[in-house]
């Protein structure tokens, strides 16, 4: 984990030397189209644009267009030659056409409408290779230098971090009763937490200083995605981390199981990265595939384990059913129910988030929406994690074993072997599970199956009886990682 952190920091660093794109800025390009769009900004009527506008080989019908999105939609439409020639005849539908004279060109110009207009540069002379560079400043009126398609981006970010952090209050409200706990996971949730509403705020404060600079420091950019970063690595370990069962059903992975999950976790937060200060480009477009086979990894090893799980909790319900014991009652139930909940919104939060995704394909004039969308997922997804795994009432029975390694009969996992559990309280046969209780002893599971376990005070197997138990187990119960019924 630490490793991971560290090579993602060097890893942002490294790459934000790179100019940042900002609304005062500079954008190089070199291409062989005779027209081409290269940048867009959403205008308040009264808004200032000033470029420099160099290019070379120099040419003499060289021409500098801004046109509204609309006036885009109809020249797509029609051929290069058709828009030269419509542009050597000045007869070109657009709202701002002007003939360069050479390079330098100095343009200034004042938006005379509220619109989202698109810059674009034309070659009508001859077929070649043009390299542009252009600097830009755009400005709203009253200062503002951000986009309307992006002035919504501040209060967005304040919001959240104000929701977030009231959820964050709950949880150390529900901390503080339950506070004789000592859970690793929840830890970990609250770090999460945490670093979400950092985040948040992070992103609030760089957003309103592009407001108000036109252009941050790369060193506050740095610092951003950096936490941003770190929030994405921890996100999606502790997800693989609790889809293995780690302080639910066991406590601790082993180490074969870390590095892998580290390994393609850490190559899916770099590529997230990479397209993130990107954008576009053939390296870009390299490392899509590789985020999207990393992501299609995390989610077979989110699924694969959670239903191994859920598998084995069943298999163990079905044998405390047959010993005449209400599995209602047991362990098993409330951890089964729990990986349950946990797969339900893993299914939600992938489905909500390639909706959003897809949704953003059609939103590119209004790209906080897109940022509106996301953050409601991470809201619905983060609400319902934390009810899930929230701290409650500690039981001794809802302690980890020592592992659930096992292999499993194919049989036992047919649907006419499993028993109805919504029927099994019907009937008064069936006995309540206490600690203790003495159950049969099924020899393909032993010792693998264990109802009890608190880590250094041992594990309390099916078959075996409370003799088997380390006496101190109730003194050390406050420091299981496992301990909390309701949280496992």
């Amino acid at each position: 984990m630490k490793v991971g952190i560290l090579l993602l920091i060097t890893f942002t660093i490294l790459f934000l030397t790179k100019p940042t794109h900002a609304i005062i800025g500079e954008r190089s390009f070199i291409t062989n189209s005779k027209v081409i769009a290269y940048d867009f900004y959403g205008f308040e009527k009264g808004g200032t644009i000033e470029s420099k506008v160099e290019y070379s080989p120099e040419m003499s019908k060289i021409f500098y267009l801004v046109c509204t999105k609309d006036e885009y939609t109809n020249l797509v439409s029609r051929s290069e030659d058709n828009i030269c020639a419509d542009l050597t005849n000045n007869d070109l539908n657009c709202n701002t056409t002007i003939k360069l004279g050479g390079s330098p060109a100095y343009i200034d110009l004042t938006a005379n409408k509220n619109e989202i207009f698109l810059f674009l540069m034309a070659n009508c002379e001859q077929d070649a290779n043009m390299d542009y560079t252009i600097e830009y400043t755009y400005l709203n009126p009253d200062g503002e230098h951000l986009s309307t398609i992006y002035q919504p981006l501040p209060k967005i970010y304040l919001t959240f971090f104000v929701i977030f952090l009231v959820m964050m209050f709950v949880w150390f409200v529900n901390w503080v009763k339950h506070r004789d706990q000592n859970i690793r996971l929840h830890k970990v949730l609250t770090i999460i937490m945490v670093f979400k509403i950092v985040t948040f705020l992070l992103w609030y404060l760089l957003w309103s200083d592009y407001s108000k600079q036109g252009e941050p420091s790369n060193t506050y950019i740095a610092i951003t995605y950096i936490v941003s970063g770190i929030l994405q690595l921890m996100f999606y370990l502790t997800l693989l981390y609790i889809a293995k069962g780690w302080s639910i059903l066991r406590p601790s992975l082993k180490s074969d199981e870390k590095a892998s999950i580290l390994l393609v976790v850490l190559i899916l937060v770099i590529s997230i990265q990479i397209q993130t200060l990107f954008g576009s480009g053939t390296v870009v477009f390299l490392f899509f595939f590789v985020m999207a086979i990393a992501y299609f990894a995390i989610l077979r090893m989110l699924f694969v384990s959670t239903a191994k799980n859920l598998d084995g909790l069943l298999i163990q319900m079905l044998l405390v059913r047959e010993a005449g014991i209400n599995p209602k009652t047991t362990p098993f139930y409330s951890k089964y129910h729990l990986f349950l909940n946990f797969k339900k919104y893993i299914l939600i939060y992938v489905i909500l988030s390639i909706f959003v995704s897809l949704t953003g394909l059609f939103l590119t004039y209004y790209p906080y929406l897109t940022i509106l969308f996301s953050s409601i997922v991470d809201l619905i997804f983060y609400c319902g994690i934390g009810w899930t795994f929230k701290l409650q009432s500690y039981n001794e029975l809802f302690d980890q074993p020592e592992t659930t390694e096992q292999e499993i009969p194919q049989e036992y996992l047919e649907e006419e072997y499993r028993p109805d559990f919504g029927e099994v309280t019907k009937g008064d046969e069936l006995k309540q599970w206490e600690k203790g209780m003495a159950l049969p002893h099924y020899e393909i599971y032993q010792p693998v199956i264990a109802i009890e376990n608190v880590g250094e005070t041992g594990t309390y197997a099916i078959g075996e009886t409370e003799t088997n138990q380390n006496q101190d187990a109730e003194k050390h119960y406050a420091n299981s990682s496992g301990g909390g019924g309701g949280s496992d």
